[in-house]
């Protein structure tokens, strides 16, 4: 927490003594000050006007839907501070006033037709006060607005019969601090049904984080429909734990819809092998071998299946390519993901193209085969217009590594908490950070 959010927090409570409201929203805004007049009524309605943004719309639609039927009981309340012998100097209490009656929500936005991509302003403001009858939210573009309406889900509340209202007239700024607040799913390992996917984007959308990170897929299995590849599903765990273009467009436009971006990830060319064998097995190296060979130095996966892409095998390159076109075409998101984690060198042990590449010359390491990817891989991935790629930190930072990684590659790293961080970013990459220990 900043500095000057603390010093806001500590406002925010000091104003009223018992006064105290019961509930504060969450994740703590930049600013937040309550007043001390008393509770504002709502009225079983709010009009919204000023923004005629169908997804501003949609999304108060919902939003005070919610809030109607819901009628939320704060369940744990912060207790009010205790009110002690009233010191000479002490400033008289605020007078209450009549409020007004709440009836509806004005919303201005500068720019409604700012697209939901990295970096997109967030930010927020909120105002509710005792004389008007109007909540008034400001943002710079429709995603701030849509925050704006997350958090009036938390502060209106029962007035307790059987109404709802506001505890104190309220004033709020908002901003994120980082620009990019995700979450990661994994389809790959485990099919996620569709309501599942939906279910975890209203979590998300209420916590206001911003990005599902999609892993669509992984060596246990091809859950993704390909026009140009129609086999690679046939190892979907079943015919029936398949997402079809429409599926995914759904979800997107379903995120889309709560401010939530969906970045897709394929993992190449570690964990790697279901789908991809059924194009072509010539461009798999291992697959189906017994994954650790009762020995760990000759594992050839950390979990079951193996099955990893045949680096040195051109005709990789043309399959990678196609795929990658097709899901480019379907998910809208400038940042994709394309993995790199986890190569295991014993995979490749059964991989006679590879063993033949070493041989020819003793001084070749996995890392120059690591760096082989990169230079022919990399160029594919960046096609796409204003596309932003994003690798596990394991292609820069572990054994075996490529030499040299573009530094407009965005690294996730997800061990090592704040060596590796600083590691990363003293090297001029922009980092996500998924280690556990991260502050």
């Amino acid at each position: 927490m900043r500095l000057n959010q603390l010093v806001g927090t500590i406002g925010c409570v000091l104003v009223g003594l018992s006064e105290a409201v019961m509930v504060n929203p969450l994740p703590a805004p930049t600013s937040i000050s309550w007043g001390t007049t008393g509770p504002k009524e709502v009225a079983g309605y709010l009009v919204l006007t000023g923004s005629s943004n169908p997804t501003v719309v949609s999304a108060w639609n919902r939003a005070f839907g919610t809030i109607a039927s819901l009628k939320w009981v704060p369940q744990a309340t912060e207790a009010p501070i205790a009110t002690y012998a009233v010191f000479p100097t002490t400033a008289a209490k605020a007078k209450r006033t009549t409020s007004t009656l709440l009836t509806g929500v004005s919303v201005k936005i500068s720019d409604s037709n700012a697209a939901l991509q990295h970096g997109v302003d967030e930010s927020y403001t909120i105002d509710i006060t005792a004389s008007s009858p109007t909540i008034s939210v400001t943002a710079k573009t429709p995603w701030g607005a849509l925050h704006a309406f997350t958090t009036l889900q938390q502060i209106i509340i029962s007035d307790g019969k059987g109404g709802l209202m506001v505890e104190q007239p309220v004033s709020i700024k908002d901003a994120p601090i980082y620009p990019y607040r995700g979450l990661m799913i994994d389809s790959g390992r485990n099919f996620i049904s569709l309501p599942k996917i939906y279910e975890q984007i209203d979590g998300m959308a209420l916590s206001k984080l911003n990005v599902l990170h999609w892993h669509l897929d992984d060596a246990q299995s091809w859950p993704v429909q390909m026009s140009t590849y129609p086999e690679m599903t046939k190892d979907a765990y079943a015919s029936y734990q398949i997402y079809s273009h429409g599926d995914i467009q759904n979800v997107l436009a379903y995120a889309t819809a709560r401010g939530v971006r969906v970045i897709p990830e394929v993992d190449m060319p570690g964990h790697a092998s279901s789908g991809w064998k059924q194009v072509d097995p010539s461009i798999v190296a291992c697959a189906d071998s017994w994954w650790s060979n009762d020995d760990w130095p000759l594992h050839t996966a950390v979990e079951p299946n193996p099955g990893q892409l045949e680096i040195l095998n051109s005709k990789t390159y043309d399959v990678v390519s196609k795929v990658y076109e097709e899901l480019s075409s379907v998910f809208t998101d400038n940042f994709f993901h394309v993995g790199a984690d986890e190569l295991q060198t014993g995979c490749y042990n059964l991989s006679t193209i590879t063993t033949e590449w070493f041989a020819a010359n003793a001084s070749r390491t996995y890392n120059d085969l690591l760096q082989y990817w990169v230079d022919e891989a990399v160029p594919i991935f960046q096609k796409p217009r204003d596309r932003r790629l994003i690798m596990w930190e394991d292609i820069y930072l572990a054994t075996p590594h490529a030499n040299s990684v573009p530094t407009d590659i965005i690294m996730q790293t997800w061990n090592g908490g704040l060596t590796n961080i600083k590691t990363l970013t003293s090297a001029g990459y922009d980092v996500i950070v998924s280690s556990s220990d991260w502050f």
